[in-house]
């Protein structure tokens, strides 16, 4: 399901306006309140996000600079940073609506910085260099997850948009990676993805002479392959084994091996408002 350039910035400007129209309402107190994901709190998911942001550009203005950091890490070796006690203090001085206008504007410019690069640059990242394209199908899918932890914390239901086939085209895309970064053999398997759209419609990859078929809603395999639920406490259907060891081991982002929440602690079914 092929999109244009032009479709995934329009599809990531809008999950970076439906995030702020959220984070709009929090106040106070609210910005500690826990969000399900590790130990972090509101500030710190949005605190997340603006270094991720600034990460992605320096990636794009200055990339043999982002090259040479990213070499330095991984020559240093040992286990990776703690972002709760290494990296996010560095946001302590903002307060969270001064946060929320810094993210903003890191958006803003990331976008622009996106559309103005020609469709064939590469950008460095840590693995392949990616394409713009690909670089906002990666952002997009970074806010929405870690989105997903304000929504819950506020005790919000957000709707499923057609959005969500970026983050389904990704999981589907990084299969082999999620068992090469957890040091296991890539099964020889083929897993089909057949999964149901906010509409109704059918998204399909892969064979459909597949070995195995994974099936179910769009957006419980993004909670999925974002770690934002565990596998269980959703319908999806594996019709063999190999799809079920994936959703136990499935990452769509770059970085150290990951593990998500485990049955029941980040529940699909808590009480929840509508988020209009």
């Amino acid at each position: 399901m092929p999109v244009s350039a032009d479709g995934i910035y329009l599809d990531l400007e809008d999950e970076y306006r439906d995030l702020a129209r959220c984070l709009d309402s929090v106040e106070g107190d609210q910005w500690q309140l826990p969000t399900g994901f590790k130990d972090w709190n509101i500030y710190d998911q949005l605190c997340h996000l603006c270094i991720s942001e600034e990460t992605a550009q320096r990636a794009m203005v200055a990339p043999e600079v982002f090259r040479s950091e990213a070499q330095e890490q991984m020559q240093r070796g040992g286990p990776p940073p703690d972002w709760k006690r290494d990296i996010i203090p560095s946001y302590g001085r903002f307060t969270g609506p001064d946060l929320l206008a810094s993210w903003r504007a890191l958006c803003g410019q990331n976008l622009a910085h996106l559309q103005a690069l020609p469709t064939g640059t590469r950008i460095p990242w840590y693995g392949p260099d990616m394409k713009p394209a690909s670089l906002a199908t990666a952002r997009l899918m970074e806010t929405w997850a870690h989105g997903q932890g304000v929504f819950d914390a506020l005790c919000l239901r957000r709707g499923a948009t057609r959005r969500l086939r970026h983050i389904c085209w990704l999981g589907y895309k990084t299969f082999a990676w999620s068992f090469m970064t957890h040091g296991l053999a890539v099964p020889q398997t083929s897993v089909a993805l057949k999964l149901t759209g906010p509409e109704g419609e059918c998204w399909r990859w892969g064979d459909e002479n597949a070995d195995e078929t994974l099936s179910g809603s769009a957006i419980e395999f993004c909670w999925v392959v974002a770690q934002c639920r565990h596998p269980d406490d959703t319908a999806l259907a594996c019709s063999g084994e190999v799809g079920r060891q994936w959703l136990r081991i499935a990452q769509c982002f770059a970085g150290q091996p990951a593990w998500g929440p485990g049955p029941g602690q980040r529940p699909i079914n808590a009480p929840r408002q509508e988020f209009a």
